[in-house]
């Protein structure tokens, strides 16, 4: 079982589900990052969690030969450069060729959580409420929290219609403008 995959998707793939998860060594399950190469739609589907939150990206594939899933640690090999990522499964061992560097993975037999369904469970709910806000901005202003603050939670408070949304940390606090759906 192998697939090929660009290296700029796969280093955006483990940026955008390494914070998801686990550090809790009482909860090693959640410690890994969860690829699903599907042959049929030509994709990858990267899943972390960590028992409080989900990321769920795609990616697709150069190549594919037929599907399968495998288990890795959020890193690639270090100092390996090339234009694509080689991720090959045999014999309960994941290993990642990035040119002439490989890392290697002994999958944990763990039982993953459906993440597809926890996401349509969730989208089964009724939308009360949607609110557009600008990415970068967003990500300024939670990247600005205070370490003093990381312990405890943030409040989100939205009002309606043409207000902003406030978050609050402690006795901070950031407003940001919620944009208009276009």
């Amino acid at each position: 079982m192998k697939a090929i995959i660009e290296t700029f998707e796969m280093k955006r793939i483990i940026r955008a589900t390494k914070s998801f998860i686990s550090k809790n060594d009482e909860r090693p399950q959640l410690q890994w990052i969860r690829l699903d190469f599907d042959k049929e739609t030509n994709k990858m589907k990267a899943s972390a969690l960590d028992g409080f939150m989900l990321s769920i990206e795609f990616a697709p594939l150069l190549q594919i030969d037929e599907s399968f899933s495998a288990y890795i640690k959020p890193y690639l090999p270090v100092g390996a450069k090339a234009d694509y990522i080689e991720i090959s499964l045999e014999n309960e061992f994941c290993n990642i060729v990035v040119g002439d560097r490989s890392v290697g993975y002994k999958q944990p037999q763990i039982k993953w959580l459906d993440t597809d369904k926890i996401v349509s469970d969730l989208e089964t709910k009724e939308v009360v409420s949607k609110i557009f806000i600008d990415n970068e901005k967003l990500a300024s202003a939670l990247k600005s929290i205070d370490i003093r603050c990381m312990n405890n939670p943030c409040i989100i408070e939205y009002r309606g219609e043409n207000t902003p949304i406030l978050l609050k940390f402690e006795d901070s606090v950031r407003i940001l403008q919620v944009m208009r759906n276009k």
